[in-house]
């Protein structure tokens, strides 16, 4: 191999090595749900049940809350999600995650209060922007709420 080829060749694998570090840095995957398909099923909604939390906390108490006159279904899958430079990312899980296959009734004119845990995720939180995501309905319901240091 001529040194002109061999030159090229390490440079064009150290810019692909670059380019798939940046691609899947320590950031996370960006989120699958386009903002559009988010909280959409009218009538219900979700949020955490105090709007920061200190940066230890094991989790978050989130509320799901249906205002209409339908009963709607879903589990006890989540996710958790973190906004980095204006764009969602998936926080991961440790290894796989298994979800026992129930459904949580969502009763007409009700709420239903539950922790969710940080336990199964990858990573050390950073203080930011995070959000819960469930499905209810087959719809995707979000709660937002902020991470912060502690004095």
């Amino acid at each position: 191999m001529t040194m002109k080829k061999m030159l090229l060749f390490v440079l064009t694998a150290g810019i692909s090595m670059g380019v798939l570090a940046g691609c899947s840095g320590s950031d996370g995957e960006p989120s699958p749900y386009e903002e559009s398909e988010v909280n959409q099923l009218e009538g219900v909604s979700m949020e955490t049940t105090e709007a920061t939390y200190p940066v230890e906390a094991e989790g978050v108490n989130v509320r799901i809350k249906n205002e209409t006159d339908e009963e709607y279904y879903y589990g006890v899958a989540y996710s958790v999600e973190r906004l980095v430079n204006d764009t969602w990312v998936v926080v991961p899980f440790e290894g796989e995650v298994s979800w026992i296959e129930i459904a949580i009734t969502l009763a007409p004119q009700s709420e239903n209060e539950e922790g969710v845990s940080f336990d199964l995720l990858e990573s050390d939180r950073e203080p930011g922007t995070y959000r819960i995501i469930k499905e209810v309905a087959n719809h995707v319901v979000a709660a937002e709420f902020e991470l912060v240091e502690t004095e």
